[in-house]
C-alpha cells in the first residue's frame, strides 16, 4: 500500500471529505489499484453507515455526516439499505422470541398434565375384596362403602383436570402453530419484495445499457469528417463497475486529433464535475470544471482531450462530482483500452 499507514480516523476523514486534495487524489489512485485498500476502507464505510443508523454518531461528526457524507444520492441509498436490513433483522428476531415463549408455555402445561396423570395412580386405591367367608362385619362394609365413595370423587376430580389441562394444550398448541405461521408468512412476503426490487433494478440495468449501446451505434454514424481535415472522433462511455462486465475497447482511426468522450453519468445530485485520465494509477490529464448536459436522470459529460495523450494502453477516466460547499467525491471509472 506504498507505506502509507491508515488508520480509522483518515478512512473516516476522506469520506467525509475532511483530507486535503494531495492526500484526497492520493486515496482515490489507491481505490483504483490496491484491492487491500478497497477492503479496508468499505469496511470503514459500512461501520460508519452502521454507526449512524444505530444513532451512535453525535456532535461534529453526525453534523459532518448529515451535511457531507449523504450529499451523495448513492450514498443516501446505501444508509437507507442499512436501515431497512436492520429493521428486517429485529422483525424476525421479535418473531423468534414470541415462538420461544409459547413453546415454553406448552410445554408447562404438558407437563402439569403429566403430573396429574402420576397422582391419578398414586390416589387410586383398590377396592378391598377381602370378605370373610364365615364372618361380615358391619364395621367392615361401612368402611369399604366409605373408600369407594371417596375414590370415585378423587376419580371426578382427576379426569377433571386431565380434561383442563388437555383443553389448555390444544388451545396452545394452536396458538403456536397460528402464531408460526404468521411469522413465516410475514417472511416470506419481505424476501418477495425484496426479490421483486432486485428484478425491477436488474431490468433498469437493460435498459440503461441497451439505451447507452443505441447512443454509441448512432454517434458512430454520425462521426464523418472531410477529407484533408484534422478529424475528431466521439466515443460514449458507460460507468464501470469494480469486476463486472467486459474492458471497452477504443480503436482511433489514423489522423484523429481530437478525442471527444462523452461519459454517461449515473444519478447524483451535483451540478458541477471534474474528470482526471490515471494510466496506469498516475494522473497524466486534469480537466477544469465541466458542467453536465441532459436531464437530472441522463446527465452527460463532454470531455476533450488530444489524440497525443493515448498510447496502445489501458486507461481510465475518473469522474469527481463537486458539492455545493466545494468537497468533490469519486462518483464513477470509465475503464478503458486504446488500440
Amino acid at each position: 500500500m506504498n507505506n502509507l499507514v491508515l488508520d480509522e480516523d483518515v478512512l473516516r476523514d476522506y469520506l467525509l471529505g475532511n483530507l486535503s486534495e494531495a492526500e484526497t487524489e492520493r486515496l482515490d489512485e489507491l481505490s483504483l489499484t490496491d484491492d487491500e485498500f478497497v477492503h479496508l476502507l468499505r469496511v470503514a464505510e459500512n461501520g460508519l453507515v452502521d454507526a449512524y443508523v444505530d444513532g451512535e454518531l453525535s456532535g461534529s461528526l453526525l453534523q459532518q455526516f448529515e451535511s457531507k457524507y449523504l450529499g451523495s444520492a448513492n450514498r443516501r441509498q446505501k444508509v437507507e439499505f442499512a436501515r431497512s436490513f436492520r429493521e428486517f433483522i429485529e422483525r424476525n428476531a421479535e418473531t423468534e422470541i414470541s415462538k420461544a415463549k409459547i413453546r415454553t408455555a406448552a410445554d408447562r402445561t404438558k407437563q402439569k398434565a403429566r403430573r396429574i396423570g402420576v397422582s391419578r395412580h398414586v390416589f387410586s386405591i383398590p377396592p378391598l375384596v377381602g370378605w370373610s367367608a364365615a364372618i361380615a362385619s358391619l364395621i367392615l362394609i361401612v368402611s369399604i362403602g366409605w373408600l369407594g365413595f371417596d375414590n370415585l370423587r378423587l376419580r371426578r376430580q382427576i379426569a377433571q383436570r386431565q380434561s383442563v389441562a388437555k383443553s389448555q394444550t390444544q388451545q396452545n398448541e394452536q396458538s403456536t402453530q397460528t402464531n408460526r405461521g404468521s411469522g413465516t408468512s410475514a417472511a416470506e412476503e419481505e424476501l418477495v419484495s425484496l426479490r421483486q426490487t432486485k428484478e425491477r433494478l436488474e431490468e433498469e440495468l437493460r435498459k440503461e445499457k441497451q439505451r447507452a449501446s443505441e447512443m454509441e451505434r448512432t454517434l458512430s454514424q454520425q462521426q464523418v469528417a472531410p477529407a484533408g481535415a484534422a478529424r475528431l472522433a466521439t466515443f460514449l462511455l458507460t460507468p464501470q463497475m469494480r469486476s463486472v462486465g467486459e474492458l471497452r475497447t477504443i480503436s482511433l482511426p489514423a489522423g484523429t486529433a481530437t478525442v471527444v468522450m462523452k461519459l454517461q453519468l449515473e444519478p447524483n445530485d451535483n451540478s458541477r464535475y471534474r474528470v482526471v485520465l490515471l494510466e496506469g494509477g498516475k494522473t497524466i490529464w486534469r480537466s477544469k470544471t465541466i458542467e453536465a448536459k441532459g436531464s437530472a436522470d441522463e446527465k452527460t459529460l463532454n470531455v476533450i482531450l488530444p489524440s497525443q495523450l493515448f498510447r496502445k494502453k489501458t486507461y481510465v477516466l475518473r469522474v469527481y462530482g463537486i458539492g455545493t460547499s466545494g468537497n468533490s467525491e469519486v462518483l464513477s471509472d470509465y475503464v478503458f483500452k486504446i488500440e
